[in-house]
């Protein structure tokens, strides 16, 4: 007798899993990217506060690879949504070569101004949506012995794992969110939208789909987890508005509800408009090699 089990079964149920999310008015069109890198880079070149907590982070991701052997002077490295270069920049310091690919030219550009600021020439930029990349015609396939992805919606589904793995010809690595807590955040669509909504926080299913998807699929996923929680200051103004309110469902970011978010920021800013804002994060990280694969057949035979 044999138990109904398939592999392919589960890899459809925890695709959809990956799929399941919310929708929410986070819009991942060029224009919008493009108007994110610019914030982004004043933020990380203005605020002290997020400048240290982005390179903390950064340094951590390296650190953490670099104990596993990767990002060697031999190494070809590709990070995909590579947003303004952080990681790419770090990881340059010692890899072969670094390249950061970003839907947002403004993402790429600020990335190579910033490399070039810190002396690295082993590292190049480029603007492209990486879910719609042919990598036949980009000589990507198998070209890399890390491919790198953090935080990055280019990562959302089973075809962007067949690519990631498709140009790799050793690892990959994922760091998705698993945690969040943003208590100034809740508290002003609380009041905006009293008992009506909650913004949408990360539960951790894009990264327990990934993980169950690549064990189906024969690999070993390593599994490791970073951690991060500041008690931040952020400036009161219309684009922490529409931050937070991009997290309710599509419905519900509307016009109003931003300016009701906005009015309860800016009436509990301090004299510089400045607003309180605690966070915490949690990440998880998996590293996988692709060369290492098993058949998975867990159906029961008498």
């Amino acid at each position: 007798m044999e138990s109904e089990w398939s592999p392919e079964a589960e890899q459809a149920r925890f695709s959809e899993l990956w799929q399941s999310r919310r929708h929410s008015g986070l819009r991942h069109t060029v224009v919008d990217w493009n108007e994110r890198a610019d914030n982004w880079d004043k933020e990380l070149r203005e605020s002290e506060e997020r400048k240290a907590r982005s390179d903390r982070r950064v340094n951590e991701t390296a650190a953490y690879l670099r104990t596993r052997g990767l990002l060697q002077r031999t190494d070809e490295v590709i990070d995909i949504g590579c947003g303004p270069g952080r990681f790419a920049a770090e990881f340059a310091k010692t890899a072969g070569h670094v390249t950061g690919v970003d839907l947002s030219p403004h993402m790429a550009q600020y990335g190579a101004a910033y490399a070039a600021e810190n002396g690295l020439e082993n590292v190049s930029f480029l603007s492209c949506d990486f879910k719609t990349a042919d990598i036949e015609k980009m000589g990507w396939k198998q070209r890399f012995d890390l491919v790198f992805a953090s935080i990055t919606p280019a990562m959302s589904d089973l075809a962007d794992l067949d690519k990631a793995e498709a140009i790799s010809r050793a690892f990959c690595f994922s760091s998705t969110f698993v945690r969040a807590r943003d208590t100034a955040a809740q508290a002003a669509l609380s009041a905006a939208l009293p008992g009506a909504v909650r913004p949408i926080l990360w539960d951790g299913r894009s990264f327990y789909a990934m993980f169950n998807l690549l064990w189906l699929r024969g690999r070993y996923p390593q599994v490791s987890y970073y951690k991060e929680s500041d008690e931040d200051k952020m400036p009161a103004g219309k684009e922490l508005a529409l931050r937070v309110v991009e997290r309710l469902p599509t419905e519900a970011a509307t016009d109003a509800v931003i300016e009701k978010v906005y009015r309860y920021f800016m009436e509990r800013a301090d004299v510089d408009g400045m607003v309180e804002y605690p966070m915490e994060r949690w990440y998880g990280w998996l590293l996988w090699d692709v060369r290492d694969r098993d058949e998975r057949d867990y159906a029961y035979r008498t």
